[in-house]
């Protein structure tokens, strides 16, 4: 394992190293595109190499940021054109109202969260959130993560690479988590659509 995240790192540290700004936003695009390329892997490295003076601290969060606004403004015009019949479904609707009620903070909260910042643009897009509202939680939110894992990385100089294995036992935790919540929906929407069906037995059963 340690051996595959020293692999990784020196892939996207490379692509940094090689393309500077460029590959900061190519390779954020990336991760909020539905892709999972580990930011808590080239923020860092940017950070670092800002301490050596080789890139501008400033133009790293902001290339970092960019990136994830054009991966996420990407994920979010893709799913707006989720197929229509999948509107009509029940539990589509169900997700649909919770989202509107509750869920759009958890555009600026997905991108603190490791694996999470991935995909998170996907629902807001799917159930057609604000666009203004939508860029503001995504903007302030990368914003955050950008400016304190490139900050971590600029202080902790050679040892940036430390954050790698830490952000992996997350990723581990999320994963778990998020297979639990799809177990749940699952579970849920079938005892919600057995329920539908044993009223409309009684409705059918009434003279």
């Amino acid at each position: 394992m340690t051996t595959l995240l020293a692999d990784i790192s020196s892939v996207f540290s490379g692509a940094v190293s090689s393309y500077g700004y460029l590959g900061i936003i190519a390779l954020m695009f990336l991760e909020t595109a539905n892709i999972p390329v580990p930011s808590e892997v080239i923020m860092p490295f940017a950070g670092f190499l800002s301490a050596r003076g080789e890139l501008s601290i400033w133009l790293v969060v902001l290339s970092g940021v960019a990136g994830n606004l054009i991966g996420a403004v990407f994920s979010y015009s893709i799913a707006r054109r989720v197929n229509e019949n999948i509107k009509h479904e029940h539990s589509f609707r169900i997700a649909e109202r919770w989202f509107k009620r509750y869920g759009e903070p958890s555009i600026f909260f997905g991108q603190l969260v490791p694996l999470v910042r991935t995909f998170i643009a996907f629902p807001a897009g799917m159930f057609k959130m604000d666009k203004a509202r939508f860029f503001a939680y995504v903007f302030s939110g990368s914003l955050i993560w950008s400016a304190g894992l490139s900050y971590i990385g600029w202080f902790l100089g050679d040892r940036w690479n430390v954050l790698g294995p830490i952000f992996s036992r997350i990723d581990v935790l999320v994963l778990v988590f998020a297979a639990l919540a799809a177990l749940f929906i699952v579970w849920y929407h079938k005892k919600n659509h057995k329920n539908n069906e044993n009223d409309h037995r009684q409705l059918e059963k009434q003279p």
